[in-house]
């Protein structure tokens, strides 16, 4: 008998409790990083010119992804067959250094596209929380079909009552909550295109926690407990 919980997984964006959990959670890892801090700023200015492991950390990276903000999210999303299992990834970084990874939101009957567009939701409900706290906040993600449907396209189909010229939208169930909650702060945040399965740290972070989800059958978005070991994770099956 297949899980039973596997079927409310396209509920999961529209959850309040869900995103509740999932705000508490972000504020949670957020203020671990200086509780008492007078200025956050300072306090990043401070960490670059002081902090060789975050300034070698900076450079290591390829030139199209440098981590700029306070706190900078990375989601990614696989699915194997496409259609087919399905299961989301995030990576959490704050002054560069990774802080938390995130699996879940597994649907056996998913495709690529709803396993991306599911990373990016939660992705804007973690920077939601971080903006909240006084933070600068970046996404970080490799599908510009769900960055440009959130982020763009939406407002037009909004203006046009969800239709648009030439057929179905498809996956309004994820499409329409995440605009919603990302027009609440799309002034405060940044939402970035990386290229995909390219050697970018946190996109490759985010790619293992997505096949974890899928291995897992993980339909709660969870946090990954075990040893934040870089080269362990990397090492770990990939999409």
């Amino acid at each position: 008998m297949g899980r039973p919980e596997a079927r409310h997984i396209h509920h999961l964006g529209r959850s309040r409790k869900t995103r509740q959990r999932l705000s508490q959670c972000a504020i949670q890892v957020i203020s671990k990083l200086d509780p008492g801090r007078s200025s956050i700023r300072q306090k990043i200015r401070s960490i670059r010119k002081t902090c060789p492991t975050a300034k070698a950390k900076r450079q290591s990276f390829p030139h199209r992804w440098v981590l700029t903000s306070d706190v900078d999210i990375i989601c990614d999303g696989a699915c194997d067959p496409n259609p087919g299992k399905a299961g989301t990834g995030i990576a959490i970084y704050q002054n560069w250094i990774l802080r938390q990874l995130w699996f879940g939101l597994y649907n056996p009957s998913g495709t690529n596209n709803t396993a991306e567009l599911l990373g990016l939701y939660h992705s804007i409900i973690f920077v939601k929380a971080a903006v909240a706290s006084g933070y600068s906040a970046t996404i970080h993600c490799d599908s510009k079909y769900a960055i440009d449907c959130i982020t763009t396209w939406a407002s037009g189909w909004k203006a046009n009552d969800w239709k648009k010229k030439g057929g179905e939208i498809k996956n309004l169930n994820i499409i329409m909550p995440a605009h919603a909650l990302y027009l609440e702060i799309a002034d405060q945040i940044q939402v970035r295109h990386v290229k995909g399965h390219a050697g970018v740290e946190g996109n490759e972070l985010a790619d293992r926690m997505s096949v974890m989800a899928i291995e897992r059958r993980e339909v709660v978005l969870s946090p990954y407990t075990e040893t934040l070991s870089i080269p362990a994770i990397l090492a770990m099956a990939r999409g």
